[in-house]
């Protein structure tokens, strides 16, 4: 009876050891991440460690949460239902440091530069249109995405030409999924549009581009967001951030090298077609080891002179 009793403790024991031990693991031992994403290129190192079994292979099996946006993503982060969160816009990522330097880190940057042509964002007219250069933009009506940075990178963009932006243009603010529309319709004369917008207008024939990497004469190279970490998920459980980060650097190098095999990735995670995606522009990346913190600073303290964040931060804080 004694020895029977004892085996059944002994049962008791190994299958709760089994339950710790298994917990946070799926089935084949793999650790689980909750990542959150937003279903845009500025995702792309993302997607193409999900396609290529990046993760997987670090034994990390990642729990995929499909937000609409950079906010969304951020908030299940901060409410410690996620323990990353996939391109996040800079804008709000600084917001987040300055109210709060211990709650994310950042883990790599997506980059808009006039080098090798990467770059995202466009100013965009109808096709038919008569507009030929900026300066015809004078006393137009321009559309942009909503938000206050995407505001604010338009504002700075007809600054920096010499132009009175609350008085020479006419600038209003639609969601990134009506510009192409509110274009088509004659609402604007010009829209300030990012990817996969940009390249859908143009293959479909409704648009053309008057001014590619628009924001090239704020900075060039444009830091433009990028992939952060929760503090907690870093310090509790090192071994998966690092195998997370050591993904996202390999299919950092994958597309850096060759983005044309990594834009196959955008077809499996964002509205675009095959050959939209082909031809869509994409971000350059700084992985986690390469990331150049003078731009991240300037573009910083270019959102504290617009009133878009409360106080100055130390981007050198951020990185992870």
């Amino acid at each position: 009876m004694a020895i029977r009793t004892r085996a059944v403790w002994l049962v008791a024991l190994l299958v709760l050891t089994g339950i710790i031990g298994g917990c946070g693991r799926n089935d084949h031992g793999r650790s689980k991440v909750r990542l959150a994403y937003i279903p845009y290129s500025a995702d792309l190192p993302f997607f193409v460690a999900m396609d290529n079994q990046m993760f997987e292979r670090r034994n990390v099996q990642i729990e995929p949460i499909k937000c609409s946006s950079t906010s969304e993503a951020l908030d299940l982060v901060l409410g410690g239902k996620a323990d990353g969160a996939m391109g996040n816009s800079f804008s709000v990522l600084y917001a987040v440091h300055a109210k709060d330097s211990n709650i994310i880190r950042l883990v790599n940057v997506s980059v808009e530069m006039r080098e090798q042509d990467r770059y995202t964002g466009f100013v965009l007219v109808r096709s038919d249109s008569d507009i030929r250069t900026v300066q015809d933009l004078k006393g137009k009506a321009v559309g942009t995405g909503k938000g206050a940075s995407q505001l604010v990178w338009v504002q700075l963009y007809f600054k920096n030409m010499g132009w009175d932006p609350k008085k020479d243009v006419f600038i209003e603010q639609e969601a990134p999924e009506s510009l192409l529309g509110a274009l088509q319709s004659g609402q604007f004369d010009a829209v300030f549009a990012f990817e996969p917008y940009a390249t859908v207008g143009v293959q479909k024939g409704i648009a053309r581009p008057l001014v590619p990497f628009f924001r090239e004469n704020i900075i060039n190279p444009f830091p433009a967001g990028g992939a952060v970490l929760s503090r907690e998920f870093l310090s509790s459980r090192p071994e998966d951030a690092k195998a997370v980060v050591d993904a996202l650097d390999q299919a950092i190098e994958l597309i850096n090298a060759n983005p044309d095999q990594a834009k196959k990735s955008l077809v499996t995670y964002t509205p675009l077609s095959k050959d939209e995606a082909q031809h869509s522009q994409i971000y350059y990346w700084w992985g986690s080891h390469e990331m150049k913190l003078d731009p991240m600073q300037r573009l910083a303290d270019i959102l504290l002179d617009a009133n878009l964040l409360a106080s100055r931060i130390d981007v050198n804080a951020m990185v992870q």
